[in-house]
């Protein structure tokens, strides 16, 4: 036992660098992806958006792993007269988190289907439902703490 605590006292600053290193990589390819697709690090409010909330929840309806999983407490929702716009804020839109999870969109109005309100075993949530870029029906779920204001300003669809 003696042996392999020595061993390890041993070698821990290049163990502890190595996982440092790799945890690095990881951020640093993420953020190389998300700039080549254009897409933000750093989410920012829109200007002339209808409504805005930040640092809310919400889950995609895609798959198991996206309902149970999702994000609490770390996206930003506007809605603008062009699109309705979730997005993580950093450092959760690094580590390939919004495309596992599937929580990071710019969905243009036209494509909306329908928004409404649910009620869950959580709480309340709005569930918008709207066709993708590929043309598939996709449908989130938004914690919204003011979900009253947010159906009021997507209702002039």
């Amino acid at each position: 036992m003696g042996d392999v605590h020595a061993m390890l006292e041993q070698w821990f600053a290049v163990l502890f660098a190595g996982g440092l290193a790799w945890v690095l990589l990881w951020f640093a390819v993420s953020f190389a992806y998300r700039k080549y697709r254009n897409k933000p690090v750093f989410a920012e409010k829109p200007p002339n958006a209808a409504f805005v909330e930040t640092w809310t929840s919400g889950h995609s309806n895609r798959n198991l792993l996206t309902k149970v999983g999702g994000a609490r407490n770390c996206l930003l929702v506007a809605l603008t007269r062009e699109s309705l716009i979730v997005h993580p804020h950093f450092p959760f839109s690094l580590l390939f988190l919004p495309e596992i999870y599937d929580l990071d969109y710019v969905i243009p109005r036209k494509d909306i289907q329908s928004v409404s309100p649910k009620k869950g075993l959580f709480g309340r949530t709005v569930e918008v439902i709207f066709r993708s870029p590929r043309g598939d029906t996709r449908s989130i779920e938004l914690r919204l703490r003011q979900s009253q204001k947010f159906l009021e300003a997507v209702e002039p669809v």
